[in-house]
């Protein structure tokens, strides 16, 4: 009984015009999303390319070792990002290796074209988001309700039809009305990226299927909401307007709630307050070197009184003293360095923190497990910037290294530097995140959202049991 049910609900769906709506919507967005994608990384991979060809040539015209230390590396899109846009645009695309922590990336794409910060692209999770959900809202806000206004519900239930089977064969046909139509979307996706010459890897193609994947659990719960709200009223009208209510604050209003109340639960130093800060604690210690330097000239000055005094022992005394100084410039020198270090540490952890917050609040919304699992499976998360710096990092010590090796026999008076040689520099590997890594950080994400699923379903199925269909 529960396949025909099922035949029947799908049939009555596919021959609905709402589902060609559906079909017409969802292919088109999601193709014209991917194919700005595969532009949009078209534009990056040039810009790449060119940043690498422009630090090569200037390595190149080098005669000597000291000034590869200004260096740079740039960071290489990801092809994923054709789909998942995710922070690839808000964080900088290169970074010199001489640079320190708190200023090593370069501008970020948004800041250097300022367009796309008032008209972000749209990727494929945004289709999702906000058009697939509305539309498995728009499927479902009157599956029970509305069958129920036009008198076919009690004439169904009166054949002896378990109503257990009917609100299930209700959510498998939605379901599958959806599948067809977003199954269709990624495939004319994976056929745009395949002959667009975009380096797709095994892993790739494996993370879009898990994208695919993660789009129909989301759509899912929207599907089941729908259905438990269908069965909680008496008229489609009434159905529509709470579901459109409930879809606005769990895709607009909660995500963005929940940057806010991190910013104001966790205090994050801005970039004027760490100004002032390291600029005062410099101040105060240039003020000390000023002072031990009067007091230095004022006891040179008391040792020896008279001019002949000072004529005599001059160079001798003023070595001594100079020395005195130069040793204690170099203390203020390092207490300097290990103070923005600390300083730098501090405001990391600070923002490491409200992210946490932020990213807590946020999983109260669907809308954003989904897209944090997408940015993750891409490699487009928040911590792209981190593994970006920490790669850097690695690299700039090795580069480093390398220099001081190479410029040695000079400083030390043991020799002579050999001959420049740019062939002789390590290359700078991309950080890469293994697919084991990937479904590590997804996992909790995906089970949230499978669990509101969950509970949707099972909201409409008792609200079902005790449905009035008087």
């Amino acid at each position: 009984m529960l396949s025909l049910l099922i035949i029947r609900e799908l049939k009555s769906i596919l021959l609905g015009p709402r589902f060609l709506v559906i079909l017409a919507v969802t292919v088109s967005l999601v193709s014209a999303a991917t194919w700005l994608g595969i532009q949009e990384f078209r534009h990056d991979e040039d810009a790449f390319r060119t940043a690498v060809q422009l630090n090569r040539e200037w390595l190149t015209i080098q005669d000597n070792w000291y000034p590869i230390t200004w260096s740079q590396v740039f960071r290489a899109p990801t092809p994923f990002q054709v789909f998942v846009a995710g922070s690839a645009l808000d964080i900088g695309r290169g970074a010199q290796l001489n640079s320190d922590a708190m200023n090593m990336l370069s501008k970020p794409k948004l800041a250097e074209e300022p367009v796309f910060a008032l008209f972000r692209p749209v990727d494929v999770t945004v289709i999702v988001i906000y058009v697939l959900s509305l539309l498995a809202i728009i499927l479902s806000f009157d599956a029970i309700c509305g069958e129920k206004e036009r008198g076919t519900l009690r004439l169904t239930l009166s054949n002896a039809v378990p109503r257990t089977l009917l609100i299930l064969a209700k959510f498998v046909s939605s379901w599958l009305a959806l599948l067809f139509p977003l199954l269709l979307a990624f495939l004319v996706a994976a056929l745009l990226v395949s002959t667009s010459g975009i380096p797709f890897e095994s892993a790739d193609w494996l993370r879009l299927a898990g994208l695919f994947t993660l789009s129909m659990i989301f759509v899912t719960l929207f599907l089941a909401f729908g259905l438990f709200v269908s069965t909680l009223v008496h008229r489609p009208a009434d159905a529509f307007m709470i579901l459109l209510v409930v879809w606005v604050g769990a895709v607009i209003i909660v995500p963005k709630l929940a940057t806010l109340s991190a910013g104001e639960i966790v205090d994050v130093p801005t970039v004027a307050e760490i100004s002032a800060e390291s600029q005062a604690f410099h101040r105060a210690g240039q003020n000390e070197i000023l002072i031990r330097h009067n007091a230095l000239v004022d006891s040179l000055m008391a040792a020896f009184p008279s001019r002949q005094q000072w004529n005599e022992n001059y160079e001798q005394n003023r070595a001594a003293a100079w020395d005195r100084q130069d040793k204690f410039r170099e203390k203020k020198d390092e207490e300097y360095r290990v103070f923005l270090q600390r300083l730098n540490e501090r405001v990391e952890a600070r923002k490491s923190e409200m992210q946490r917050v932020a990213l807590s609040l946020a999983r109260l919304s669907p809308a954003s497990s989904f897209q944090i699992a997408a940015a993750r499976l891409a490699g487009t998360d928040i911590g792209l910037k981190e593994r970006f710096e920490d790669a850097v990092g690695e690299f700039g010590t090795v580069y480093k290294t390398l220099a001081q090796r190479k410029v040695e026999p000079v400083t030390t008076g043991k020799g002579q530097m050999e001959p420049f040689d740019v062939a002789q520099l390590p290359q700078f590997v991309q950080p890469r995140r293994t697919l084991s890594d990937v479904a590590a950080g997804v996992i909790l994400d995906v089970g949230l959202l499978a669990l509101w699923a969950l509970v949707g379903f099972a909201a409409a199925y008792v609200a079902f049991l005790r449905y009035d269909v008087r």
